[in-house]
């Protein structure tokens, strides 16, 4: 297994349970083959410590095994495996389920990473309307909205003691269709 994969892929070697922990512990791999009978601990042990732990609980895990049983398989499953390969096995075959599973995995991350981005950008845009909100509501200036047909959209409370409305009369109404008062303001108002 080492010979073909090292081929094509950085690889570390673990006798045992516990030396892969080790190695897991200073290198973070971005997929792992997995015996199931090993010395000191058996693979379905370390698969079970991988996925207890949050540093490593989303590596997948291939088992990589003489045992073939269906009891073995479904057990393989439950511990996590991503797949499940027996012995003996075709080079290709191997060749081509580690490809396939990093593809996926890199996907996966490349998938949360913009996840991750997009959650930023929500909350940075959240965070700029309640910031707009605020001027908005509480500037010293009218202001108001309409749509292309001149409907009001929105309005502050300054715009509505300017021209001396109430917003719910000045909704979905036509700015057009307002009879303002002919003060001084509302014409300079009006004007801007």
């Amino acid at each position: 297994v080492a010979e073909i994969l090292h081929e094509l892929y950085q690889i570390k070697i673990a006798t045992n349970g516990t030396n892969a922990l080790k190695i897991i512990d200073k290198i973070k791999p971005d997929l792992i083959l997995l015996d199931i009978d090993m010395p000191m601990m058996n693979g379905y042990e370390l698969a079970s410590k991988l996925k207890l732990s949050d540093k490593t609980n989303n590596i997948p895990f291939i088992f990589l095994t003489a045992k073939n049983d269906s009891s073995s398989l479904v057990k393989g499953f439950e511990e996590g495996a991503i797949d499940y390969i027996a012995k003996p096995f075709l080079k290709e075959e191997l060749l081509v389920r580690v490809s396939t599973h990093l593809k996926i995995y890199e996907l996966k991350n490349s998938l949360e990473n913009t996840v991750d981005k997009l959650e930023y950008k929500i909350k940075e845009l959240d965070e700029s309307h309640k910031e707009f909100k605020t001027i908005f509501n509480t500037s010293s200036n009218g202001i108001a909205l309409t749509d292309l047909d001149t409907n009001f959209l929105v309005t502050n409370d300054s715009f509505c003691q300017i021209i001396k409305c109430d917003k719910e009369e000045l909704l979905n109404n036509s700015f057009i269709s307002l009879k303002l008062e002919e003060s001084e303001q509302v014409k300079e108002t009006i004007a801007e």
